[in-house]
């Protein structure tokens, strides 16, 4: 084990690191932090021994480690600019090209800070006001994050520039996953309300950073008239953005892309006989939305599925149910409540977008339901209870066909007062 800085001197001399490389160089040490916080304590940066590396990971040197340090009154006046023991920086040459401003960046003078600034070494501004607490390791785990990734040795004031300008957009300088870039430039936000707050997030995105959809992530300067709408406004485009992240619109999807398998149960195929002649089959005898269901299901009453599942004909069926009734009974004894639903009606639409020749099949009506068994000697009998005859639109469906068409559906259907047929 040599420190930190020692292994700065040589560990990129044959190169940049890669996306794998900065992430298993960095993981372990994110590890130990995290089990410091677990204990109520923080880690002990801003000493020489703190961060230790061997030739591949980086791990801290927790004998150090101590309890949060609270000043918050402080690190408050730097924004706030009432501070009068800071002094003010100087400004920063920017390199060529970039925009003429004023970086927040402190060379190694000896003089004290006026305003948040990035400082010498993997510390942060915050130490210096005798405030350290989950946030403040963040931030210097960022700045490591930081180093490794873009090839920077943050001990070195001159490398500070680089830093205040390449942790923006990442992605400019170094050819990166898109996950490892967005989560520098949380990590290393100078503004605590604006980073990363839980470390414990942090390091599941970088264990899952393949997952990590660079579709989802909006820059909502880039919004149409962003800058001219008033607050409301600008909420609800937010909410709206934050409301299409919890749709699951992948193929893996059932809601969106069905595919019959095990965790579903066809009623209408398995109340289908099988017959030499077609015209042997009693159409009300089929689990399909006729008037005697419809009446049972708008009267919430309960359906004796026996009456139309055709077991000799689908020995599959009791097991197929079964698995589905013991399912429904743990997601209630673990959630609450249960996720059962009956479709009452699919639709078949197609995406001409992306492939206007696929067919695509999607529940439109979900009914949330019950499904009991009763024991008898003439064998189980199935019994569905419709608990609500007010039906569910689909919600993956309706944002999905919001978002491609502009189609507006309701959030639910009263079958009380419309049928799936006057709705479809």
């Amino acid at each position: 084990m040599i420190s930190f800085r020692q292994f700065l001197q040589t560990a990129f001399q044959h190169g940049p690191y890669t996306t794998d490389d900065v992430i298993a160089a960095v993981l372990p040490l994110f590890y130990d932090v995290q089990a410091l916080h677990d204990e109520g304590k923080v880690a002990p940066f801003g000493e020489e021994s703190a961060i230790m590396a061997t030739a591949r990971t980086l791990r801290l040197n927790a004998e150090a480690a101590h309890p949060p340090l609270e000043a918050p009154e402080k690190v408050e006046a730097l924004f706030n600019g009432h501070n009068p023991h800071f002094e003010v920086i100087d400004k920063v040459r920017l390199p060529e090209g970039q925009a003429a401003e004023t970086l927040r960046v402190h060379a190694d003078t000896g003089k004290p800070l006026r305003h948040a600034a990035y400082i010498p070494g993997y510390r942060s501004y915050e130490m210096l006001l005798e405030h350290h607490d989950e946030q403040t390791d963040i931030f210097v785990l960022g700045l490591v994050l930081a180093g490794m990734a873009l090839g920077l040795d943050l001990h070195d004031p001159e490398t500070l520039p680089a830093l205040a300008v390449q942790r923006e957009r990442p992605l400019l300088h170094r050819p990166l996953h898109p996950a490892l870039g967005t989560l520098i430039t949380e990590m290393t936000e100078l503004e605590r309300s604006h980073r990363t707050r839980d470390l414990r997030e942090a390091i599941h995105r970088l264990e899952h950073y393949r997952d990590f959809d660079p579709e989802k992530q909006t820059d909502l300067a880039q919004v149409a008239g962003w800058v001219t709408h008033d607050r409301s406004e600008k909420q609800q485009i937010i909410l709206h953005k934050l409301r299409n992240r919890l749709f699951d619109t992948s193929r893996r999807n059932r809601l969106l892309f069905y595919k019959p398998n095990a965790r579903f149960a066809n009623l209408t195929f398995g109340s289908v006989p099988m017959v030499l002649h077609h015209q042997s089959i009693r159409p009300e005898l089929l689990f399909t939305w006729n008037s005697d269901i419809a009446e049972k299901v708008v009267a919430m009453g309960d359906l004796a599925l026996n009456k139309y599942l055709r077991f000799e004909d689908h020995p599959y069926l009791p097991a197929v149910l079964n698995k589905i009734r013991l399912e429904a009974q743990r997601d209630i004894q673990e959630f609450g409540f249960s996720q059962l639903k009956l479709v009452a009606a699919f639709l078949k639409w197609h995406n001409l977008a992306e492939d206007p020749q696929e067919s695509i099949h999607s529940p439109l009506l979900l009914l949330p339901v019950e499904l009991k068994k009763k024991k008898q000697t003439g064998g189980d009998q199935y019994v569905l209870s419709v608990t609500d005859n007010n039906a569910e639109v689909n919600p993956v469906l309706a944002n999905r066909l919001r978002e491609l068409f502009g189609i507006e559906l309701p959030d639910s259907v009263d079958l009380e007062e419309m049928s799936p047929e006057t709705f479809c």
